[in-house]
């Protein structure tokens, strides 16, 4: 339930604000009781780029490649792509750079590998990357083909394909778990 002219506070907050404020905040020790202070909850942690929109927003895994979406930043700011083995390696993972656009396919990804990837950005022409928004992770991997008609005892590779997309999944989960 909503009150005309405070769209954004339902009855219920409004009750228990009222209530706390009355009741003096409750503590404050002695006889005197409390001060009736009513703190909001705190401020969201400051960080070098706050309020700058930006960040991967999407990974996709291929054939030793992986392709990366991005929300580009604002005027005033370059992005690089960093992307690692770990997660905990980004900061001094490769690098693709610079970024024009708003995706990029990078190449001479390790298949069977699990990567991460993040957007970092600074001010253009200063040295220090921030790393900004999601780590977004990918398994690269072979592609598995498929075909109804192809004979039952078909490997998923584009001359001997799978006849059935049960198969072909059954025999990814088994051995790669690859995208």
């Amino acid at each position: 339930m909503r009150i005309i002219g405070f769209p954004s506070v339902s009855l219920l907050a409004l009750a228990f604000t009222t209530l706390f404020a009355a009741c003096g905040g409750g503590g404050g020790g002695g006889s005197s009781g409390g001060g009736g202070v009513i703190v909001g909850p705190p401020p969201p942690p400051s960080t070098p780029f706050q309020g700058i929109h930006a960040g991967l927003v999407a990974l996709a895994a291929g054939n030793g490649e992986m392709r990366a979406d991005w929300d580009p930043p604002e005027a005033g700011y370059e992005a690089c792509l960093f992307h690692a083995a770990t997660s905990t390696g980004l900061s001094t993972g490769s690098q693709v750079f610079p970024l024009t656009g708003t995706s990029a396919i990078v190449t001479g990804v390790p298949n069977g590998a699990m990567r991460y990837a993040s957007l970092a950005i600074r001010p253009t022409g200063t040295a220090t990357w921030a790393l900004v928004g999601s780590i977004l992770r990918v398994h690269p991997g072979a592609p598995i083909y498929v075909d109804a008609a192809a004979a039952s005892s078909g490997n998923g590779s584009a001359a001997t394909p799978y006849q059935s997309l049960q198969a072909a999944l059954a025999a990814a989960a088994a051995t790669t778990n690859a995208n």
